[in-house]
């Protein structure tokens, strides 16, 4: 053998690198450097090596030894920029991938990494105009093609997202990641079918993804099948315990299959593994309000648990900024201006209110948009699709646009915005319309009620100041198209049959209100009981929940149930409905102001706290406080003496949409100026107090 064949040469190391032998790579590339130590070659490729072993440090010093012995390789400036990125120096990679395009402009690795850099910062709209750079310069490159359908989708541009998804799957029909991306974005877009189907594709190329099993259990949930929701859920626990998202979900199917007990148990199974995420323990603070054996006291608790672990070190108090124009600059968050409840109740307060002294910013944290986003978004003075904001730059964004009240309209529906409102970005803030309960926040100055719902001598369960309004708590734009009122059922039914009826999701149905409900029955003779709901399309939730009413002395031969149906065949089941029945320990808001709307009067008994009061209010308001009963033998007394009473319950039907048409519920002018008479006098207070 000569001395020259046995010098080391960089082809085994390649070929090892090449075959992902990283330790081997990294060996070969060290004989190398024992002969050669300023090899330019070994270094970058032993970088490389060590990059892929999980020693990102190592990996920069290396490929920086490199980059100074042969500096005009674009190509090495790129692997510096991974390796810095992976050791947590983005700004460090971004000038990387910039030196990278200084020599080669159309590098489009570098820009994929440029994009890398700013989903980082969370910087979604620099993220996608870097992938976007990455795909013009090459279009085969695949990651970028995935990380631009990514940015695109956390933006809220779904559709786009959808094009970027399909360029993977054209390109490499065999990418599961692809058609996982392609799920999400058609999830956004509500095309379920569409979205499962893709979700079936991902995982029959890698049964292990679990983000594909996640999103198709997320998208069963949706069409109202919880038990194959769950199903899904339980199978990615089983391969990965400690899966947050599948430890999530599995807990929400639960709860919407009106399984609470075993709901909440699994939420804090998660919560002991996930203690400081801050979704998640609100996601649980807010089903709690399902559960009638946990009180109001414990549930302020559990939100001040809450504030106390997750809520950030609020910034000072903003200064007040220009008033020269006059007008309040009032921000409302929620990541729910769509077709859902609160848009129903945040409509007619842009549509009404006072141009000349209000300023109205709307704040969607939400992805999915639809007509009702377009009619609000045209409603408002200005509108900021906030969904790819992370908590700290919504904050930043709210004080940058000078909101003096900033107004959350959603509570624990969207625990992420609270953390937003955790760092004081507006000197007051305020709960309203949409919330359910108090927020517990430290940086939360007051909620918006009314007399119902916070009764004398509730102040002690708010964490905020009591605010009331002189009528209702919201206003309401009722859903068009509408069908019309039908006449009375039990008039045209055998021996005039009463037929009562809910229409509230299944995780409001409690114990308590089976047993409620059916003393209800037992007081009426004859009488039948429908219940419709979303989750009870799904065989195994309706066979439990059929289980649970003969459990409680409801049998199949009395009660009906209905699954999941568009709003104009929920509007259509009030056709069916005598009497409707309030819920324990949850009431119904929306749902029982859809039913004054049909003509279906509702019986209710306020519950101990905010969430237990809203079918209460909303009767009060339209003048029917008799149906409003102060306990349970008062529910069924009033209830009994509804079904006795066919001509009374023909005139309620008769008028009782004109009657709630004509209510402070739908009069959103006095709405309004209630509301901005509240929101200037918390203002004028906090600048009196500022100036002291």
């Amino acid at each position: 053998m000569t001395l020259d064949a046995a010098i080391p040469t960089l082809a085994d190391a390649v070929a090892h690198l090449r075959a992902g032998r990283w330790a081997e790579g990294g060996r070969s590339c060290r004989a190398v450097l024992a002969v050669r130590p300023d090899d330019a070659d070994a270094l970058q490729l032993l970088g490389i090596a060590e990059r892929n072993l999980g020693r990102p440090g190592e990996a920069v010093r290396l490929i920086r030894r490199a980059v100074a012995l042969r500096p005009a390789e674009a190509a090495w400036y790129v692997n510096l920029g991974e390796a810095l990125r992976e050791d947590g120096d983005g700004d460090g990679a971004a000038v990387a991938y910039r030196q990278a395009l200084s020599l080669e402009p159309r590098l489009a690795e570098a820009h994929n990494g440029l994009g890398l850099v700013a989903v980082a910062h969370r910087d979604h709209e620099g993220a996608a105009q870097g992938f976007a750079d990455a795909v013009a310069c090459n279009a085969d490159l695949l990651p970028a093609w995935f990380n631009l359908g990514t940015a695109l989708l956390a933006l809220g541009r779904a559709g786009e997202a959808l094009d970027a998804f399909d360029q993977v799957i054209r390109r490499e029909p065999g990418a599961a990641d692809g058609h996982a991306g392609r799920a999400d974005a058609l999830a956004v877009l509500r095309r379920l079918d569409e979205a499962a189907a893709a979700c079936a594709d991902a995982l029959a190329l890698d049964p292990r993804l679990h983000r594909a099993r996640n999103r198709l259990g997320d998208i069963l949930r949706s069409q109202g099948r919880l038990e194959e929701a769950a199903t899904c859920q339980a199978l990615v626990l089983a391969a990965d315990p400690d899966d947050l998202a599948a430890g999530n979900n599995l807990a929400v199917a639960r709860i919407e299959q009106g399984r609470i007990a075993e709901g909440l148990a699994q939420f804090r199974d998660v919560l002991a593994r996930h203690p400081d995420n801050p979704v998640l323990h609100g996601n649980h603070c807010f089903c709690l309000y399902y559960d009638p054996d946990t009180t109001p006291e414990a549930i302020l608790a559990e939100h001040r648990r809450w504030n106390d672990r997750h809520a950030p070190p609020a910034s000072p108090p903003p200064e007040p900024g220009d008033e020269s124009s006059g007008r309040l600059r009032i921000g409302y968050v929620s990541g729910d201006l769509r077709a859902h409840p609160v848009a129903s109740f945040l409509e007619p307060v842009l549509a009404a209110r006072d141009r000349n002294a209000v300023q109205v910013t709307c704040y969607h944290t939400g992805l999915i948009q639809d007509a009702v986003t377009d009619r609000l978004r045209q409603a408002a003075d200005a509108w900021v699709d906030a969904a790819a904001l992370s908590p700290a730059a919504l904050a930043g964004r709210v004080r940058a646009d000078g909101i003096q009240v900033l107004v959350n309209l959603g509570g624990f529906t969207a625990p992420a915005d609270l953390l937003a409102f955790a760092l004081r970005p507006a000197p007051v803030q305020v709960l309203a319309l949409g919330c359910c309960f108090s927020s517990g926040l430290d940086a939360m100055d007051a909620v918006i009620l009314d007399p119902v719902q916070a009764p004398p001598g509730c102040e002690s369960l708010f964490t905020e100041r009591v605010i009331r309004m002189p009528h209702g708590y919201v206003c309401w734009q009722p859903p068009e198209g509408a069908p019309a009122v039908s006449p009375l059922p039990m008039a045209a039914a055998a021996a005039g049959v009463v037929t009562f009826g809910s229409l509230n999701n299944l995780s409001k149905v409690s114990g308590p209100t089976v047993a409620l409900w059916r003393r209800v029955l037992d007081a009426v003779p004859g009488s039948r009981l429908l219940v419709k709901a979303g989750a009870l399309s799904d065989p195994a939730t309706r066979a439990h929940t059929a289980a649970r009413f003969a459990d409680g002395g409801i049998g199949p031969e009395r009660v009906t149930f209905l699954g999941l149906t568009d709003q104009a065949g929920n509007l259509a089941t009030y056709h069916h409905i005598d009497i409707a029945l309030d819920t324990q320990p949850y009431s119904g808001g929306v749902t029982t102001l859809e039913a004054l709307w049909m003509g279906v009067p509702v019986v209710a008994m306020p519950g101990l706290a905010f969430f237990g009061r809203h079918a209460a209010s909303h009767l009060t308001v339209v003048g029917l406080d008799e149906l409003v009963a102060a306990d349970a033998d008062g529910f069924v007394a009033a209830a009994a003496a509804l079904a006795g009473d066919r001509q009374r319950l023909a005139a309620l039907r008769a008028g009782l949409r004109q009657r709630v048409a004509a209510s402070p519920l739908c009069d959103g002018l006095g709405y309004t100026q209630a509301l901005e008479a509240r929101l200037w006098g918390l203002w004028d207070e906090w600048r009196r107090q500022a100036r002291q």
